[in-house]
């Protein structure tokens, strides 16, 4: 988060691990080859080089902030990691733009009334 903030790449390095974290909810065997301790420099190297196709474009710096983080994970034996980074990302960015979770346990109700309880909740996070 503080490399792509101080190179002004938040924006697209979200969006490119945005895509990666969709990458591993399409494949289940991705986590465990990633974590593999028997993986040579040339297999993480090549592993870079597809998460990097897969992320494509998506960053304005030429995915060298993303490639400088993947390769400092593959570097540092932590590739296995890289779902959680993602996902750990995408709430960082959420908590910067001010996005909050929120859940609504109620009885069961009509539209028109979670529609006013969304209404309020709206209300109250603009004026905060």
């Amino acid at each position: 988060y503080t490399a792509a903030s101080k190179s002004s790449t938040l924006d697209p390095t979200a969006r490119a691990l945005a895509i990666l974290a969709d990458v591993f909810k399409r494949d289940n065997k991705l986590t465990s080859i990633l974590a593999a301790p028997t993986l040579s420099s040339s297999d993480k190297s090549q592993i870079i080089n597809e998460l990097q196709r897969h992320a494509g474009g998506a960053a304005a710096d030429k995915g060298e902030t993303v490639k400088n983080f993947l390769k400092t994970l593959a570097d540092n034996n932590r590739l296995g990691i890289l779902q959680g980074v993602c996902e750990k990302f995408a709430e960082l960015m959420g908590a910067a733009r001010g996005e909050v979770d929120l859940v609504i346990t109620s009885a069961a109700v009509g539209h028109a009334v979670i529609g006013g309880v969304l209404h309020w909740a709206r209300l109250r996070v603009l004026h905060h």
